[in-house]
This record gives C-alpha cells, sequence and structure tokens, in this order.
C-alpha cells in the first residue's frame, strides 16, 4: 500500500512538472531553434536544469565561438577546450560553425586542423572562420592545401565568410585551380584578402571557379601602408598568368568590393569579374579613404561581359555616387 502510494506521488508529481515546465515538453527541433539565439556559453548552461536538459545543447545546429558566445575566456588553454569539447559531444547536424576570435586568445593551425578533422563529413550549411594573428601565416609546400581539407565532404556549404587570416591558412599547401568537388549550393561568399599574397588571390580565385552558382560576393581588401597604387605585386606578376579565363563562366550577380586603394591585383581581380561574369547585375566599388582618381579612371576603361552590369563607385561617408 505504501509502495503504492509513493508511485502515484511520483507519477502526480512528473504530471506536475510536466505541465510546468511547457518549454521542456517542446519538440527537440523547437528547443534546438531556442537555444540557437543564446551565446554557447548560455546554451551550455541549461544542462544544469534538470536531467531533461542534460543533453539538450548537444544537438545545437549552429556552433558559434566568438567574443560573445565565449566572452570570459582569458587563455588559449580554456578556447581550446570549450571548442574540443563541444565539437567531441556534438551529435547533430551543423548548420553553422563560426570561430571569430578577435579579443579572444590566438589559436594555432594544428588547432584548426584538429577542428576541421571533426567537422569533415558533417553537413555544415554555413561557416564563419577567422584567425587574429599573423603568426598563424603557413608556408607550406608540396602537400595538397587546407582549402582542400576545409572543402573535403563539404559541397554543400550555402554560405561561407572566410576572415582576415583565414584565407591565408586556407592558402597554404599547393592550390588546385578549382576544388575537385564543385561547391553547388554555395550562393554567399565573403572574403578578406591580402592582395600583397599571390598565394590568397589564387585561393579567392579557386573558390570563383569552384562556385557555379554563387549569387553573392562581397570582398574586404586588406591595406597595407606600403602599398603603391597601381603597381604589380612583383616582377614576376602578370594577369595572363594569375587571372586566367575559367573553364565555366562565374555565375555571380551582385558583387560588393570594400577598402580598394587601386592596387594592382585588386583592380585586376575587378576586371576579372567583369569580364567572365555574363549575368553579373551590379558591382559596388567602395574605395579606401587615400584612393586616387585613377582608381575611377581604371574602372571606366574594363570591358564587360554582361550588358546589364552596373558599376557603383561609393564614396564611404560621402553623398556622391559615380554610376559607370
Amino acid at each position: 500500500m505504501l509502495k503504492g502510494r509513493k508511485q502515484r506521488k511520483t507519477i502526480l508529481k512528473t504530471v506536475i512538472d510536466m505541465v510546468t515546465d511547457r518549454i521542456s515538453c517542446l519538440p527537440d527541433h523547437v528547443i534546438d531553434h531556442i537555444l540557437s539565439y543564446l551565446p554557447i556559453r548560455e546554451a551550455v548552461r541549461t544542462s544544469v536544469l534538470s536531467k531533461i536538459w542534460k543533453n539538450k545543447w548537444y544537438t545545437l545546429p549552429n556552433l558559434v565561438f566568438d567574443k560573445h558566445g565565449v566572452s570570459d575566456v582569458v587563455n588559449e588553454s580554456m578556447l581550446l577546450k570549450i571548442v574540443d569539447h563541444v565539437l567531441l559531444v556534438h551529435s547533430g547536424p551543423i548548420n553553422m560553425f563560426k570561430f571569430a576570435n578577435e579579443d579572444l586568445p590566438e589559436i594555432f593551425e594544428i588547432d584548426m586542423d584538429r577542428w576541421i578533422l571533426h567537422l569533415t563529413g558533417r553537413v555544415v550549411v554555413d561557416s564563419c572562420c577567422d584567425l587574429i594573428s599573423e603568426d598563424n601565416q603557413s608556408t607550406l609546400t608540396g602537400r595538397p592545401s587546407n582549402l582542400l581539407k576545409f572543402f573535403d565532404s563539404r559541397p554543400h556549404i550555402k554560405s561561407l565568410v572566410i576572415g582576415i587570416y583565414f584565407l591565408k591558412y586556407l592558402a597554404a599547401g599547393d592550390l588546385p585551380v578549382k576544388l575537385p568537388t564543385p561547391c553547388v549550393d554555395l550562393s554567399y561568399l565573403s572574403l578578406s584578402i591580402n592582395f600583397d599574397d599571390l598565394k590568397e588571390i589564387y585561393a579567392a580565385l579557386c573558390l570563383l571557379r569552384s562556385s557555379p552558382n554563387l549569387q553573392k560576393l562581397e570582398i574586404s581588401a586588406k591595406i597595407h601602408r606600403d602599398n603603391v597604387p597601381l603597381t604589380p605585386v612583383s616582377d614576376g606578376y602578370s594577369w595572363e598568368g594569375v587571372f586566367s579565363r575559367p573553364a565555366t563562366p562565374i555565375q555571380v550577380r551582385h558583387v560588393t568590393i570594400y577598402s580598394i586603394s587601386g592596387f594592382q591585383p585588386e583592380l585586376d581581380l575587378i576586371k576579372f569579374l567583369l569580364l567572365y561574369s555574363p549575368v553579373l547585375e551590379k558591382i559596388i566599388v567602395k574605395p579606401h579613404v587615400n584612393a586616387g582618381v585613377e582608381l575611377l579612371t581604371e574602372l571606366v576603361r574594363f570591358k564587360r561581359a554582361s550588358g546589364e552590369a552596373e558599376v557603383i563607385y561609393d564614396i564611404q561617408k560621402s553623398v556622391r555616387r559615380s554610376y559607370l
């Protein structure tokens, strides 16, 4: 009799808890959606709410490691442990993986290699990656590039943001002209390019040639104080050697380029996009504050594959625009 009463009390308590805690009774995909609005630090802390919530964060669709998501991380060792642990226990599909460690402890190539290995074979739809330290620069030769490793088993990525130094990481090793498996679902690409570095330019061109359905492209030029506008990067630099005709036309429709100063490789990339993008509708050029009038003069001269292509020279913090 006593045992039966205890069982009834337990059942009653369970029912009351289920009625009271309506969020816990929601479908898993709804809870995942709710948790996706929390910084990853807060999402992990929900595991202490109850046994029901202990492993809920294991299926978070968006893994975002930035200064908002892990703001209380104070050293490299702690940051590495957090990212490693999350990737190790995560058990669901990944819609977004973002690592932007500005204002966070720096990480190095060996750590990024390990994380990419964890992500290999996982469905990653959106990716945003950045490395903050120039000490992470790689000069690997005679081996497949990090670009190939990163995109291996990841052809269905839809949105990709590559930060300032992550392109340097991807450009390490021997770069192909295009990826073996094209990124057929990639519709948005954002790149930060150091136009002093031919390897980064080659990596960017490889991505453009490997994205047959790219719709929107954004490029931020990294400015060096010693850059000389309208001069090549080296004596061996040539348009034909770098910006060769792609096997298939570039299908991008909207392009925005930020902070260019008239450095020759910057202009050559714009020339490449205009010449080999037959469905291009608009390219917005936002020059660096110190860019001269020579930049505008050069843009006027470029041929366009698309008769509908509109080139907008947009001077930042100014009302004046030039439509070319």
